[in-house]
């Protein structure tokens, strides 16, 4: 997606009312059976809170047969019928609302694309056209903006209709002359005008746009590498690549990532390439609202993304990657199983099908049902066995589980071939910390089926290659604690991960512990009386603070602890530990 820098309100307050019923995200849909109109208009408010907009649209459907006057009931339809991305179902509404003086961008922009897909070619440009130019009176710099991108579009489609070598490519750069130097535009400027330059056959000038957003942004998103490689590899076929370059240099961050090799596989094919990326003036502009709408999901409004997502989609239906991003959006807002739905309809012979296999399991996982979720990151291992993110988090879902013992052989795969990256690239930051992140996560595996040797080992490799993680000191730190074993090492570590991470409850209990373990009471009650104004509701600190009181014979205060601790879910094998000490007290 392309960065911009802008926030958006308006869409907030055509649904403000809607968050009084607000539920949570991801919710499934509540009604099953659409009951009548006459149940009232409420309830599809509360579908909309819940983000349930199916039953939503069907709901005020209803009520608009009864009540095609009311225009509250039109306006939530509208914004219903956009969110499941029936778009020309809600073009129909956008008349009738305007002539109740309701005015905002999303009306011009359904109004618009429906021009463009459904009227004659002539007809639907000047309309189009006009819709657009009126995104220029928002007071939202962010659709002033939009509204310029999408004339210049227009301009194309108008001047395509003669023939596509009429484009004028002066004019498209003096359209977006005022945008040239605007921050966080740069990518988005060049790519258009390169794109246009394609369509009006003149390599030259576009090689010249494709290079000035080279310079201008050095890491582009993957969409527009693609655009570029392709262009690049009908352009000059015989020369390297430089998106491939790039590519290959991003494999040695990112491992043997599927979706890049299918790239480069297909840019290094020439059977595989299609003429161009953006074939049409329509499709440059499925293009276009693809990017803004990633904008908006970038800046966490995916509200108001997913309809634009749909209108890159009635632009161009077989824009796959507008389908991922969508799906993307929607699994974000907890919509899982809309987010489903669009995946699945994702091909495999898309570069990037595995990304949204993986996004299935992620689902799944989401949804509570780790076995599918398992089953789904197995058959990607199989397909791609160099690819570590699925043996990652197959063994973080077996360890969030507490299957520590099935999690530690993904683990062991995930490490492989995070080394030898590390070997191929060992100046990679990035690689360092992702393999000081899987030795904790294995140490924590070891550590959790009582094979602490060998988790204090993976913790101490997690700390040679990454000092200052203040979780990695504290977990090896507290491990010694609890045995009584290396305490001066111990809190010398555990002030460190302190002051990394002050005022943090687990790091203040392992503090309080270790000179509890050392026989420094005082020390561990201040400590330990920290962390429980912290985190009063933590099971293990309150059982630890009851011990500690015990020790300094306040012995009511330790009961009172203990019984809270036990309130608090504590991990079942130390239930009756506490349950005895409630009992019997600690021996002495």
């Amino acid at each position: 997606m392309i960065g911009f820098a802008s926030k958006r309100s308006w869409f907030v307050l055509v649904v403000v009312m809607l968050s009084v019923w607000q539920s949570p995200a991801g919710a499934q849909p509540i009604y099953k059976n659409i009951p009548s109109a006459t149940e009232g208009y409420l309830p599809g408010y509360f579908a909309m809170g819940a983000q349930d907009y199916q039953s939503a649209a069907g709901f005020f459907k209803l009520l608009f047969q009864q009540e095609p006057g009311d225009i509250a009931i039109q306006r939530q339809l509208f914004l219903a019928l956009c969110q499941i991305g029936q778009i020309k179902e809600a073009g129909v509404l956008v008349e009738s609302l305007r002539k109740e003086n309701i005015d905002f961008p999303l009306l011009h922009l359904v109004a618009g694309v429906n021009s463009l897909a459904h009227d004659s070619k002539r007809e639907g440009i000047a309309t189009a056209e006009a819709e657009f130019k009126a995104l220029q009176n928002q007071k939202d710099d962010f659709f002033k903006t939009f509204s310029t991108f999408l004339q210049l579009w227009t301009g194309v489609m108008t001047s395509s209709q003669t023939s596509p070598v009429a484009i004028d490519l002066a004019w498209a750069e003096q359209k977006l002359q005022s945008l040239r130097d605007r921050q966080g535009l740069a990518e988005m400027y060049w790519l258009n005008l390169g794109i246009i330059a394609e369509l009006a056959g003149k390599n030259e000038q576009a090689d010249y746009f494709y290079k000035q957003l080279w310079q201008a942004t050095p890491n582009p998103s993957l969409r527009t590498l693609e655009i570029i490689g392709i262009f690049y590899a009908r352009y000059n076929p015989t020369a390297a690549n430089p998106v491939v370059l790039k590519l290959q240099q991003q494999l040695t961050v990112l491992g043997r990532d599927p979706k890049v090799l299918n790239l480069i596989n297909i840019l290094n094919t020439p059977e595989l390439l299609p003429p161009k990326a953006i074939n049409s003036a329509e499709q440059g502009m499925a293009e276009l609202f693809f990017n803004f709408a990633g904008v908006l999901s970038q800046q966490q409004e995916g509200e108001l993304a997913v309809p634009i997502y749909w209108l890159a989609l009635e632009l161009r239906p077989d824009f796959s990657q507008a389908r991922l991003a969508l799906a993307s959006t929607l699994q974000q807002m907890g919509r899982f199983d809309e987010a489903l739905v669009q995946y699945r309809q994702i091909g495999e012979t898309s570069y990037f099908s595995p990304l949204a296999q993986f996004q299935v399991a992620m689902i799944f996982s989401g949804q509570n049902k780790p076995e599918e979720a398992l089953t789904q990151l197995q058959q990607l291992s199989v397909i791609y066995p160099e690819w570590i993110t699925p043996y990652n988090f197959r063994a973080d879902l077996l360890r969030g589980q507490k299957r520590f013992v099935e999690a530690i052989p993904f683990y062991d795969q995930a490490l492989k071939l995070t080394e030898k990256l590390m070997l191929q690239n060992p100046n990679s930051i990035e690689i360092k910390k992702a393999l000081a992140g899987l030795y904790f996560s294995r140490g924590i595996a070891y550590a959790s089926s009582k094979q602490l040797p060998l988790g204090e080992a993976d913790f101490q490799k997690s700390i040679d290659l990454v000092p200052n993680i203040a979780p990695v000191l504290n977990y090896l730190a507290y491990s010694w604690a609890d045995q009584g074993i290396k305490l001066d090492q111990a809190l010398q570590m555990l002030r460190k991960a302190d002051q990394l991470e002050p005022d943090q409850g687990y790091i203040l209990d392992s503090i309080g512990w270790a000179y509890y373990r050392l026989k420094q009471y005082d020390q561990a009650v201040a400590y330990l009386e920290r962390a429980i104004v912290l985190e009063p509701m933590e099971a293990e600190i309150n059982d630890h603070l009851g011990d500690i009181y015990w020790a300094i014979n306040r012995k009511r205060e330790a009961l009172f602890q203990w019984q809270r601790a036990l309130r608090f879910n504590p991990e079942p094998e130390t239930i009756p530990l506490i349950q005895q000490k409630i009992q019997q007290g600690l021996p002495k």
